[in-house]
């Protein structure tokens, strides 16, 4: 079982860089991000699945805040450290369109991705 992060840290491309962490990792981007709530409501969540279901107990939501000129970067090293999904807030959404692999349709006619897989 990995151990649980703070709701409250906030991290940054540097520490992507280094990450190594066990177990399951999802996350939200963006620049600014500290005020951001989701790590709060989605490991509070995954504490609840956990319950239910062992398998959830080695994951983790956490925030990296990315400035838009890292997203790129950002987005290789979530992608090569296996994080399992990844949350986006404006400009990121429509920053990130290019920079994937596949879009869903709806998100290619909206122009804004939120969801990365």
């Amino acid at each position: 079982m990995s151990a649980k992060l703070s709701n409250d840290a906030t991290y940054s491309l540097h520490d992507l860089k280094d990450w190594s962490r066990p177990g399951i990792w999802l996350a939200v981007l963006g620049h600014p991000i500290a005020h951001s709530l989701s790590p709060h409501m989605h490991n509070s969540a995954l504490e609840e699945l956990a319950l239910e279901d062992s398998q959830y107990s080695d994951w983790n939501y956490i925030r990296f805040d990315i400035p838009i000129q890292e997203l790129p970067q950002a987005l290789d090293l979530l992608h090569a450290k296996k994080f399992r999904g990844v949350n986006l807030t404006i400009p990121h959404k429509v920053e990130a369109l290019p920079l994937v692999d596949r879009v869903d349709p709806d998100a290619q006619s909206i122009g804004a991705i939120n969801t990365l897989c």
